[in-house]
């Protein structure tokens, strides 16, 4: 199986593997319906660790579309041009823009770290206030919040002291401030271009992700349909095969059928 080695804007180091096409079809369907819930949850199976906050899962899944399905977004402007824009200084931006922003409060007897929210979708508030807790310590026992099932989070937030919850919406509005509307695609007068932002404590993340990821689903089976009829008929190679090796293996028979059209004809 292929892997690539990522190093992400916090330093840390991921190897990811080879995106299917086996897998990018119910990536699509999630996308056909604007599921983000099945979406992320998707995304956790295939590539996102509790290890990671938001900012570097959303690098992540930047690169694994660059890699693995296409390395540009295409837009259509106003006026009707296509214009093509490369993953690559998404990416740059992101690199450019992170902050660490992890801290430690102590109340009482309790220290507890705080940080970047480490999930990629959040479907209420209680999501977003145990995401930023990264550890609690007391009595000097460390406790690993992420290492915790999603039960025994809730009885430890249940047991805090109130003002603890004070301070950490504090540090909430804190990071949605230093990481709010964060510029991804600059805006380009000369070729129509608007500029994109994104939220990043927020399920803007996701739905950027959607977008990227999204292709016409009528289009998606067209192809599969052209690979086993024409391309590799009576296998099942093409859902082993990934995304933009398909591009590659379509480019390379719509060649081969046109210069033997082209030798007909002379």
């Amino acid at each position: 199986m292929f892997t690539a080695e990522i190093t992400l804007p916090s330093n840390k180091k991921r190897r990811v593997r080879e995106l299917k096409n086996k897998e990018y079809i119910n990536i699509i369907k999630f996308c056909e319906n604007n599921d983000l819930v099945g979406l992320n949850e998707l995304f956790e199976e295939l590539y996102l660790d509790k290890d990671l906050d938001i900012y570097d899962r959303f690098y992540m899944l930047i690169y694994v579309r660059m890699l693995f399905v296409g390395e540009t977004l295409s837009f259509t402007t106003k006026d009707g041009k296509n214009v093509d824009i490369s993953l690559d200084t998404v990416l740059e931006k992101l690199e450019s823009n992170f902050k660490d922003l992890d801290t430690e409060i102590v109340v009482d007897n309790l220290t507890i770290g705080l940080g970047i929210p480490n999930c990629s979708f959040f479907e209420d508030i209680d999501d977003l206030l145990t995401s930023v807790i990264k550890f609690i310590t007391i009595n000097n026992k460390r406790v690993e919040f992420k290492d915790l099932t999603v039960s025994e989070q809730n009885q430890v937030m249940s047991k805090l002291p109130a003002n603890v919850f004070t301070i950490i919406n504090k540090f909430l509005d804190n990071i949605s401030n230093e990481l709010l509307n964060i510029t991804i695609i600059q805006q380009n007068d000369q070729f129509g271009i608007e500029e994109i932002k994104v939220d990043i404590v927020g399920n803007g993340v996701m739905q950027f992700i959607s977008n990227i990821y999204r292709v016409d689903i009528k289009s998606y089976y067209e192809l599969i349909y052209m690979f086993f009829q024409k391309i590799l008929p009576g296998t099942n190679t093409f859902y082993n095969l990934s995304p933009i090796e398909s591009k590659i293996f379509l480019n390379i028979h719509n060649k081969t059928i046109h210069n033997e059209n082209k030798e007909l004809k002379n």
